[in-house]
């Protein structure tokens, strides 16, 4: 049995890795694309796509239409059937097979894979690898109710409820709160514990203030006069939106502003979080650099950027040290990213690839790099009668682990093995496989961050870990 000392001193140095976000409360992760649907293509065959009533992409039809690419985009999903949802038994059903699956993973690992961790991360002296076992071993599992825009699935109440005894989030655009008046008493009955709403898509800190000023009537008319293909500009007005209407609310969930962080705002960057904060006492910001190694694209900044963005990691950091509310925290994110600054100082090109996700974190690169897993849908074509997505592939790269059999037909088994041996295997028999991300949901926590990461990123990584944490 524990000293009481060592059992005080376990739990102080838990609830700082718990700030620090280095573990968490959960174990393992589990993002669905709750809007998996059938489309047709023009052979006449059909494929699973993501159902959503945004466009958010950079250009549409000629014309700029925002700063990212996202695939579930309503300008590249057309002849998407929403009568093909995924029906809500079988995504808590396998939800409920992937979460077990989850759970056996991490057995697993703890029994052949933990202590070579350990050890090459240098977490095999003092408490924390005590930590890290106890974390491992939790039977609690976080579901991101993800999509396409989730919201639009008739039955999504019904499968937060049904997800009793998760931490639950629901990323959404917050438009369902315009429609339906009566949505957030409904919603209130049994909560997630987070709805995550964009931020990404304000023009600069004066744009939110002024939004922020409009009466709730006011910002659903100006967000109805916005063209449909200005899906980013809509999600501004939503999420506002939703954010004033949470301070009528006392039992309102957290609201959670993801902000990616582009070319577009990255001059504002710190005046939009701040602002953020002070209109909304009590929100969350989660800020994260954009992505295009997903679609193969060139670098999301260019050298001119560069040192503002090192100054905004470098600030991230500071928050998490002076225990600053408002983030979410995820030291070990932004000590991976400050590491390819300083791995890569005379490299200015390599950096700007590696702070857009190329070779800097692959899920598929160790066991237990991957221990929140994606559930969606599969581009393999098909004759328009299986039900849409239930499989295990990434939302944002769907050709590189996607796996053939949907979670509702498996065994925890399966999905444990797949973790163990199958994202690697799926990955080794791809020409071109994903290029690797920096998605901060995906890197998880400080195991799976740095079961994935590029081997070159290491030493700098761990030196500013031992500088920052302690070890």
């Amino acid at each position: 049995m524990l000293s009481e000392n060592i059992h005080n001193d376990l739990k102080t140095r838990r609830l700082e890795l718990l700030k620090f976000g280095m573990i968490n409360n959960v174990s393992g992760g589990i993002q669905v694309d709750i809007n998996a649907v059938t489309k047709k293509l023009p052979n006449d065959h059909f494929s699973d796509a993501a159902l959503c009533d945004h466009n958010c992409r950079t250009f549409t039809g000629g014309q700029e239409t925002g700063h990212y690419d996202c695939p579930a985009s309503f300008t590249v999903n057309k002849g998407v059937n929403i009568q093909t949802l995924s029906p809500a038994d079988l995504l808590l059903k396998g939800i409920q097979i992937a979460a077990e699956g989850v759970r056996q993973f991490n057995q697993m690992f703890l029994e052949s894979g933990f202590d070579d961790y350990t050890k090459r991360f240098n977490i095999n002296k003092g408490i924390e690898k005590d930590i890290f076992e106890q974390t491992l071993k939790s039977p609690k599992v976080e579901v991101n109710c993800f999509g396409g825009n989730p919201e639009l699935h008739p039955k999504i109440l019904e499968i937060i409820r049904g997800l009793d005894g998760f931490a639950v989030n629901l990323t959404t655009t917050g438009g369902i709160f315009m429609r339906d008046e009566k949505f957030p008493e409904k919603l209130l009955v049994s909560p997630p514990e987070i709805i995550a709403l964009s931020a990404d898509d304000f023009e600069n800190a004066d744009h939110i203030k002024t939004l922020s000023q409009l009466r709730l009537d006011q910002l659903k008319t100006q967000r109805n006069d916005i063209p449909a293909i200005y899906g980013q500009k809509r999600k501004a007005h939503e999420a506002i939106y939703v954010a004033k209407l949470a301070q009528r609310f006392s039992q309102f969930p957290q609201i959670l502003f993801n902000l990616v962080v582009h070319e577009g705002n990255i001059l504002y960057i710190e005046e939009i979080i701040t602002t953020l904060r002070t209109i909304f006492p009590g929100v969350i910001v989660n800020p994260y650099p954009a992505q295009s190694s997903f679609s193969y694209s060139s670098p999301v900044f260019n050298e001119d950027h560069l040192q503002t963005f090192e100054e905004f990691i470098d600030r991230r950091i500071e928050e998490h040290l002076e225990h600053k509310t408002g983030i979410v925290p995820r030291l070990h994110y932004w000590l991976l990213l400050k590491s390819i600054f300083e791995t890569y100082r005379e490299n200015s090109p390599e950096i700007s690839r590696q702070i857009s996700g190329y070779n800097t974190w692959k899920c598929y690169k160790t066991p237990g790099a991957d221990r929140y897993i994606q559930i969606g849908t599969s581009p393999q074509e098909h004759d328009g009668k299986k039900t849409a997505g239930g499989h295990l592939n990434c939302f944002w790269n769907s050709k590189t682990i996607v796996d053939s059999k949907q979670v509702w037909d498996s065994e925890p088994e399966y999905i444990a093995n797949y973790l163990a041996r199958g994202l690697q295997g799926l990955a080794s028999h791809v020409p071109t496989p994903c290029p690797g991300c920096l998605m901060p949901r995906l890197t998880f926590d400080e195991i799976s961050l740095e079961l994935g990461m590029n081997e070159s990123l290491i030493p700098s990584y761990l030196n500013l870990r031992n500088q920052t944490a302690g070890f």
